[in-house]
């Protein structure tokens, strides 16, 4: 999804288009709302509950839970482990990135999220719930 929207809006920049926000599940915001603002975006918990939101302008977000809507697991920690994360939400330069480091953050501790992602320039965890 996040290699996708990035496609998406460097499509549409390339039309003349600078102030855009596509969503596939991955957001990429690009330039500013047609209120002059930089876009907003809102991280949802399990729930449907708004956890935090953000401004986005030139960057990506990508979130990942635990557990799709119909409640049923679907990221699965390969070692057979239960999976610590519920809900993690990374911005990143890129939505590729963002949602490369998102899903797999589920699965380590809050320490070593912190660590994976100091690695990626500019990319920041958003939410780590």
């Amino acid at each position: 999804q996040g290699y996708i929207a990035d496609r998406i809006a460097g499509w549409l920049e390339a039309q003349g288009f600078r102030d855009v926000m596509v969503d596939t599940g991955e957001i990429v915001a690009q330039g500013h709302s047609d209120a002059g603002r930089p876009w907003q975006a809102a991280i949802a918990g399990p729930e449907g509950q708004i956890v935090k939101r953000l401004n986005l302008s030139g960057r990506a977000l990508a979130t990942s839970a635990t557990h799709a809507v119909t409640g049923r697991a679907h990221i699965l920690d390969p070692r057979g482990r239960p999976v610590p994360r519920q809900l993690v939400s990374v911005s990143a330069p890129h939505a590729v990135l963002a949602d490369g480091l998102s899903t797999p953050l589920c699965l380590v501790s809050a320490a070593m999220a912190k660590d994976l992602v100091a690695q990626f320039d500019g990319a920041q965890i958003e939410w780590l719930g």
